[in-house]
């Protein structure tokens, strides 16, 4: 979260004041709306958030982030972890909310700013920091923990599905957007050269049989995983005191740390405030510091690749084709993808 300067603080809702009295022995003085958060002051000064769980929320990865905010801290990495309840759990049911059962938890206020992509040394900070939470959950994560945070949906599922709803709206974006339509074929390619770097697809059946198939020459072995952030948007990446601090872990799991990397990327990329070699950088950086193998630096070549941006951008307007904004945000994508595929040519 960043400052407070944007608050409109107001008395507490009585179901927020009786959650924070009765699960967490705490009185709420004041809150304000901030997205879908509260956040919220007691009466001793303190400032927390409260953030009622989202259906793509993993519970079970947010239980455990308690555990590993202390494995993290101990390694200099800030994290807003969940705040344990009275009964010692992170999660807590909503209170007065009848039979209908809401979870939510409470984390520390942050009051840092959201990371800057067009400052190098907030995004490359930022990056480091990544690769350092990569390196110490993959050591210091049990194995009952690491089976309980298994995606539920990891980075591989997530990317097929994306690549096959790029097939199906491809057509209507280049109705919409003439320019598309040249680009159109390059940008199938470029994501099906993002698919080659994951495994081979179990199970069979149509989603096996429509992906492109994994590329021969990289070995056919399970990348090594770790627990990964999984919505590294700058703004759940604050920079408060020349620190990055990481925040909502609501989506945090076990899988595979390239996506976050990918992801970093392509919020960079979305900022326009990045150039080519800034871009390339960004990669560079994580190879080094992660100590990736060559089939490894092979794998995030070509999962940069993935045109998400137009992919996302799609998906909000294929939901709201008629709102401006979602058209808006479909061409700026469109326009970012074209910087890419441009970028990957000249790289090549």
């Amino acid at each position: 979260m960043s400052g407070d300067g944007d608050l409109t603080w107001v008395r507490p809702p009585e179901w927020l004041a009786a959650t924070l009295e009765q699960r967490y022995g705490r009185t709420a003085s004041s809150a304000a709306t901030c997205g879908s958060a509260w956040v919220v002051e007691t009466q001793c000064g303190t400032r927390y958030v409260w953030k009622t769980l989202s259906p793509r929320a993993h519970p079970l990865s947010l239980a455990a982030m308690p555990y590993l905010g202390v494995r993290l801290a101990a390694r200099g990495i800030r994290v807003a972890a969940p705040v344990l309840g009275r009964d010692g759990r992170p999660l807590q049911p909503v209170a007065g909310n009848g039979r209908s059962v809401r979870l939510g938890y409470l984390q520390p206020w942050c009051s840092g700013a959201p990371l800057q992509m067009a400052d190098r040394q907030q995004r490359l900070g930022g990056l480091a920091a990544t690769s350092a939470m990569h390196a110490t959950l993959r050591r210091d994560v049990p194995a009952w923990l690491r089976a309980a945070g298994a995606s539920s949906v990891p980075l591989y599922q997530k990317m097929r599905w994306k690549f096959r709803f790029l097939q199906a709206v491809l057509p209507r974006l280049c109705a919409v957007l003439p320019g598309l339509q040249a680009r159109s074929a390059e940008l199938l390619r470029a994501a099906a050269t993002a698919l080659t770097a994951l495994p081979p697809e179990t199970g069979g059946g149509r989603a096996a049989e429509s992906a492109p198939p994994p590329c021969v020459d990289l070995p056919r072995w399970v990348p090594p995983l770790t627990w990964c952030h999984r919505d590294l948007a700058p703004h759940n990446v604050l920079w408060r005191e020349g620190v990055p601090v990481f925040i909502d872990f609501d989506q945090s799991a076990w899988d595979d740390p390239l996506g976050d990397v990918v992801q970093f990327c392509n919020h960079a990329l979305w900022s326009d405030s990045v150039s080519q070699p800034d871009f390339f950088e960004l990669l560079e950086v994580y190879r080094r510091l992660a100590a990736l193998s060559d089939a490894e630096w092979v794998r995030l070549c070509r999962l940069a690749h993935f045109p998400d941006n137009l992919v996302r951008a799609a998906a909000e307007w294929c939901a709201t084709p008629d709102r401006k904004e979602t058209r808006d945000k479909l061409e700026r994508a469109a326009v970012r993808e074209r910087d890419r595929l441009s970028w990957l040519h000249q790289r090549a």
